[in-house]
């Protein structure tokens, strides 16, 4: 931009003044490379004409992006959570006033994201032109969702926001990130926690209850007797479309699965999801799940086991849910009982009281938060991974089925290492069943493996709760508010503040 002089053509002023601004891939190549060959022009001009030519006020307007790795997990967390894939840029860029600038100084952000299916050059007006399509449109307003949802989680979570502008400082200084950032937000959350929990209301008689098997095939005779068990309550199980196929080990293919669970999860003809049985494979499913359509109606789902990791996800999104016996285990009459399941149903919002006694002590003290866990297998499968929960403040309630005790403390040792206890209140053991080593192999018992896992947390730790896949479980309402007294062996469970 010419500032002064040069109004005249074939007429070399007395002096010009002139605005230049200069652009480059970094700032190594703005200052080292681009702005001396520039020097050198300005210089071989003013020869040419016989002037001097001097460079002053050189303002450094544009400077390196530096990318927030927070703020770059969280969106990374929730682009998935769209269906969007992320592809990290390895060079530097160069941002704008807005972007590159800004970051120097406070934690940045700065995606990138497709308009168009084949390259087009920026500042084109084929670019101009792409820039104005309806994928173009669709695109912006999808990652400005992402975005909106990432400003809320920095918000809304405490310590979200002083780590990354610690993580800032440290990249200023040139140092790399710390790791004493959370564990679930290293590994990128699939979702910031819920502040609110919701509680669905009361199935009375006469209500439609889905079936399905998102993980393990089912036993077809076990399901329809727990079919007419439910239809003897006065209830409407309704089996899903693929619910009898058999893939393998599993029930179905993935995406019959899926199609069962969408289904069961967003009719509005159901009124709660109660599945058909545990096993494996269900926790191969939350990639797929439509979140926010699940999500739009709460609807009980009852279930335990390998349904853990589901009910994990949701509880992290502030649904309840019930972490009870399967719709199989109705045909066996001492895996339940009968008039606790009925008041699941009918009375959801009541207030609950489990007395194992003082006696199943493991560590003492009093706690209160909202009741988590589940399987023990399931929940150590998590850690590490974007679906790994977050504990802190909460009860946790673990149980198991058919593994022995070395491998009960190996499944400990991966929730201590990996994070998951970090800020637990109290533990809950359930039921342990068919806890048995290897015939002739020395073993430790399970209270010695719970105490040298548990007492270094210093929260109470009660066992003897019968939850899991023993004799007469009871439902226990995840999300609930939990009070637990290990020195009286009592537990009491009421509805958290529901919206």
């Amino acid at each position: 931009m010419i500032l002064e002089g040069g109004v005249r053509p074939n007429l070399v002023p007395a002096l010009a003044r002139a605005r230049f601004s200069l652009r480059a891939p970094s700032r190594e190549a703005l200052v080292d490379r681009l702005l001396p060959r520039f020097r050198a022009l300005v210089e071989s001009i003013a020869a040419s004409a016989g002037a001097r030519g001097r460079l002053r006020a050189i303002d450094n307007l544009y400077d390196e992006l530096i990318s927030s790795p927070l703020l770059s997990r969280l969106y990374r967390a929730q682009a998935r959570q769209e269906g969007l894939e992320v592809v990290e840029r390895s060079e530097t860029l160069i941002g704008s006033l807005d972007t590159g600038t800004v970051s120097q100084r406070v934690p940045v952000l700065h995606p990138i994201f497709s308009i168009v299916d084949e390259p087009v050059p920026t500042h084109t007006e084929a670019f101009t032109r792409a820039a104005a399509g309806p994928r173009a449109l669709a695109a912006a307003a999808r990652v400005t969702r992402i975005l909106a949802r990432v400003g809320f989680a920095l918000l809304a979570e405490p310590g979200l926001l002083a780590t990354a502008r610690r993580e800032h400082a440290d990249q200023l200084r040139g140092r790399p990130p710390r790791q004493d950032v959370p564990p679930d937000h290293r590994a990128g959350r699939a979702m910031t926690r819920a502040r609110t929990m919701r509680v669905p209301g009361p199935l009375p008689v006469g209500s439609s209850l889905a079936v399905v098997a998102p993980g393990s095939a089912v036993d077809r005779q076990r399901v329809e007797a727990g079919f007419e068990r439910l239809a003897a309550w006065g209830y409407r199980p309704l089996a899903g479309r693929h619910l009898f196929r058999r893939k393998g080990d599993l029930a179905g293919t993935r995406q019959q699965r899926l199609e069962d669970l969408h289904w069961a999860l967003t009719d509005p003809a159901v009124d709660a999801v109660w599945f058909a049985r545990g096993g494996w494979g269900s926790a191969t499913l939350l990639d797929g799940i439509e979140w926010r359509r699940w999500l739009r109606r709460s609807r009980w789902l009852i279930g335990f086991s390998d349904l853990t990791s589901l009910q994990a996800a949701l509880l992290e999104r502030g649904l309840c849910s019930w972490h009870a016996p399967m719709v199989a285990d109705l045909a066996t009459p001492e895996r339940f009982v009968a008039r606790d399941l009925r008041a699941m149903l009918l009375d959801p919002l009541r207030v609950r009281r489990i007395r194992p006694g003082p006696r199943r002590r493991l560590v003492g003290g009093r706690a209160r938060g909202l009741l988590a866990g589940g399987n023990l297998t399931v929940l150590a499968s998590l850690a590490g991974t974007r679906w790994q929960p977050d504990w802190r403040g909460r009860i946790v309630l673990l149980e198991e089925v058919g593994e022995a005790p070395y491998r009960i403390d190996r499944l400990l040792w991966q929730l201590s290492a990996s994070g998951m206890l970090r800020g637990v209140r109290g533990v809950l053991l359930g039921q342990f069943t068919a806890a048995r080593p290897a015939g002739g192999r020395p073993s430790r018992v399970l209270r010695d493996i719970f105490l040298s896992r548990l007492a270094p947390l210093s929260v109470p730790v009660l066992a003897g709760i019968p939850a899991g896949h023993g004799r007469r479980a009871r439902a226990w309402p995840l999300g609930f508010d939990c009070s637990l007294d290990a020195d009286r062996g009592e537990v009491r469970l009421a509805p958290p503040d529901a919206r």
